[in-house]
């Protein structure tokens, strides 16, 4: 007779038999882990008790040390543990033989489920639609497409992706979700001559006509692979306002201000670019640096603040309009003059370049040695003007506070200096402006007498009738 064993299960009851004692027609057994979880509750159980003492006999032989007490810890430890193992490893099992055995338990397998019906065919889910959309850069001015433009997009479905314009200013994205995406484009590394201001959206009525170059003179761009979008404030500088307090204005630092604008944030290359760029002329108690004023010409400082956009619905190829504030850079224009021309050693020498359309002005003394060089053999300075714009200027000298011209129709162009039909190199090297040694009147240098030494009147007759 096979060994088999009864527990209380609510209401019910479950037998228990070990596995090697199994007859065939008992396929059916209880969850291994659910008989574990009883182990505890039958110990604890007077009544059940000595049948669980009986089940640890019989798989070690003898009786657990200590079962003579109902609480005792052992069989917390040592015979709990011992009957959760045989069930885990199917030592022992509980069986269900109907209608001999009481099927109702809590503790009973699951009856076996009916058989499936017949599974209808599937039928081919459609294709998920996808679709694309179309980004295009061009020049607000001209319309002509700018390549090498990195984007954001953000799309429909919430991916994100850096694309950057082809040779054609376009980007395509295809096989995306319908619905609308969002750009911006990162100021990460931007400069002024990578950046491009933002202007407006959509397709231009009309081209416009390139306008003429005017304005300060800019660092080359060095990089046009490599372009961005913002939105780019053309500040005109007042007194008072700082650099620093600019750069708060747009979030930035005054060193990151400093490099969007001129490419430096070495203090030295600061001021150096304020005098010639912003057009700065007063300097502070000590000299060291220069000031804002209202008068400064041009005076204007670029704030950039990022761009973003939305709404750009799929299927759809939107323009993206921009203008470019790098101007190409002009000659580093040197002008050399006769020391002294207003006979007065006390008096500082002033020259003064100005652009005809008055886009463009610049002054220097002869004491900023930075910018003029004396040749005291030669008796000659020579004063220069740094990176200026391709533009026609007129030359001026300051004497007893008044400015007199002293040269007409210099003209700068990206390959040569003209005067008056006249080539010269950057520096203007044979040509020096200096007080008359005769009376010559010269105002304009000409084709068919272009002089080796350009003089003027005025000068000498201020000068006499002082």
């Amino acid at each position: 007779m096979r060994k088999k064993w009864r527990f209380p299960a609510g209401t019910n009851s479950i037998i228990l038999v070990p596995r090697a004692a199994l007859f065939p027609e008992e396929a059916g057994t209880f969850d291994p882990a659910r008989l574990a979880a009883q182990v505890d509750q039958w110990l604890a159980d007077p009544q059940s008790q000595q049948t669980a003492l009986d089940i640890y006999h019989y798989l070690h032989g003898r009786a657990p040390n200590g079962s003579n007490g109902a609480g005792d810890d052992h069989l917390q430890r040592n015979v709990s543990r011992r009957l959760k193992e045989a069930f885990k490893r199917r030592e022992i099992v509980g069986v269900l033989i109907p209608p001999l055995y009481n099927t109702q338990s809590p503790m009973q397998a699951a009856p076996q489920p009916a058989p499936a019906p017949p599974v209808a065919p599937t039928r081919p889910r459609p294709e998920k639609k996808t679709t694309w959309i179309k980004f295009k850069v061009v020049d607000d001015e001209t319309g002509r497409p700018i390549p090498g433009v990195n984007l954001d997009i953000r799309l429909p479905g919430g991916e994100e992706t850096t694309r950057t314009t082809r040779s054609n200013g376009l980007i395509d994205i295809v096989g995306i979700d319908p619905g609308v995406c969002a750009v911006t484009s990162s100021l990460k590394e931007a400069r002024l001559n990578n950046t491009l201001k933002f202007i407006a959206t959509g397709e231009m009525s009309t081209v416009k006509a390139a306008p003429q170059q005017t304005g300060r003179p800019m660092r080359p761009v060095t990089n046009m692979s490599d372009l961005r979008i913002a939105l780019i404030e053309e500040h005109k500088v007042r007194a008072g306002e700082t650099l620093a307090s600019l750069a708060r204005d747009c979030g930035l630092s005054w060193q990151k201000l400093a490099l969007f604008n001129w490419d430096t944030s070495d203090p030295d290359e600061i001021n150096e670019a304020l005098h010639c760029f912003v057009g700065c002329r007063k300097r502070t108690a000590d000299r060291q640096n220069y000031l804002f004023d209202d008068a400064d010409a041009p005076g204007i400082i670029y704030l950039p603040r990022e761009w973003k956009a939305g709404g750009f619905e799929t299927e759809a190829t939107h323009v993206i309009r921009v203008k470019n504030l790098a101007l190409v850079p002009g000659w580093d224009l040197i002008i050399p003059v006769e020391m002294d021309l207003d006979h007065d050693p006390d008096q500082d020498d002033e020259l003064r370049i100005r652009a005809v359309d008055g886009s463009f002005e610049k002054t220097l003394v002869a004491s900023d040695t930075s910018h003029v060089e004396r040749d005291e053999e030669t008796r000659r300075l020579f004063f220069n003007f740094g990176q200026v714009p391709e533009l026609t200027y007129t030359v001026s000298v300051k004497i007893k506070d008044q400015w007199l011209d002293i040269l007409h129709g210099l003209r700068v162009t990206a390959d040569e200096l003209t005067v008056g039909g006249r080539t010269f190199g950057a520096d203007l090297g044979d040509l020096t402006l200096g007080t008359p040694e005769e009376d010559d009147e010269a105002l304009e240098l000409t084709e068919e007498a272009p002089p080796t030494t350009f003089y003027i009147d005025q000068a000498e007759e201020l000068h006499d009738r002082e």
